[in-house]
């Protein structure tokens, strides 16, 4: 069996995304092909080393890969333009640019108001909703950076941080 990485724009590399299974038991000098869009081609000679070749073809679907979760308690996703903050099973969302993004999810389900949950880009806050109901726990694994990028820096604090801080924290680690 050969496993491939078909990568965001249709390009194949060795490691796992999505992935596609060919048996290559009976089958040698095994080529895959980019022929157009989502069409590729397997190219291999059998047993009786006939010429083969067999098409396929292989969509993208955007994936969004987490930076932080705990399944069923709270999370934060993102893809390539927009990031997605969870808590139990509300959520709000906002657009991040290419390159480096500071990404600050806060919740203080006894503030009131209309501002329990907030979510910060570059420390501008971008989002906010009502939502006061507490976080669920449970013994679910933690999950750290299972995205197609480099996350820096994770932190999860004890109390809700003021914007203060998250202006100070962004400035103390990108030089601002």
């Amino acid at each position: 069996m050969k496993t491939l990485r078909i990568g965001e724009n249709g390009d194949i590399a060795n490691s796992l995304d999505g992935n596609y299974e060919f048996d290559t038991g009976d089958s040698r000098e095994c080529r895959i092909i980019h022929v157009n869009g989502s069409i590729f081609a397997i190219a291999y000679r059998n047993n009786y080393l006939d010429g083969m070749i067999r098409t396929v073809e292989i969509k993208y679907t955007p994936t969004v890969g987490y930076i932080i979760a705990r399944s069923n308690c709270y999370r934060i996703n993102a893809n390539s333009t927009t990031v997605f903050a969870y808590i139990n099973d509300m959520y709000l969302t906002a657009p991040i640019s290419s390159g480096f993004n500071y990404v600050v999810l806060t919740y203080d389900k006894d503030a009131g108001g209309s501002d329990q949950m907030k979510l910060y880009i570059n420390t501008t806050l971008v989002n906010w909703t009502t939502y006061s109901t507490s976080i669920t726990t449970n013994n679910n694994n933690l999950y750290f950076g299972w995205l197609n990028s480099i996350v820096d820096e994770v932190t999860l604090w004890r109390s809700v941080i003021t914007q203060t801080e998250i202006n100070n924290h962004y400035n103390d680690h990108t030089g601002g």
